[in-house]
């Protein structure tokens, strides 16, 4: 059996493996190559929220959320409105993470006025990428 590796640009492994079968004394080689992905971004599920609506009363002004990742992260952000990682108001952040995550919004941070606001959550997985905007 022999077995060999390499890493194109678009950092996906591919590996080549050849099994030798016998049969009747006569050697078959039979090649397989199949490729391991190795940038998948990470899921990002939403597990819990307390409200879906914010208003100006005290008691009513916060939302909290708590999400998870299929991966570790490397980091975090969540963003009001925008159309990917870095667009948006900016609501919440953080570092490395292996578990949920509980964040507080908060209506001052909704810099757009009265409203409907899509709130993002974005995580990079330890590999270096992002989730998309979906």
């Amino acid at each position: 059996m022999s077995l060999y590796s390499r890493y194109p640009n678009n950092n996906n492994r591919v590996t080549r493996t050849t099994l030798t079968k016998t049969n009747n004394s006569n050697e078959i080689l039979l090649p397989l190559f199949f490729v391991i992905q190795t940038n998948i971004p990470p899921i990002i599920s939403i597990i819990d929220y307390s409200t879906t609506k914010l208003s100006r009363v005290s008691g009513k002004n916060e939302i909290s959320i708590t999400f998870s990742s299929d991966k570790d992260l490397s980091e975090w952000e969540v963003r009001a409105d925008g159309t990917g990682v870095g667009s948006g108001d900016l609501i919440a952040s953080g570092g490395a993470i292996s578990s949920n995550v509980n964040f507080t919004v908060n209506g001052i941070q909704l810099t757009w006025g009265d409203r409907i606001y899509r709130i993002n959550v974005y995580g990079k997985s330890t590999e270096g990428v992002w989730n998309s905007y979906e």
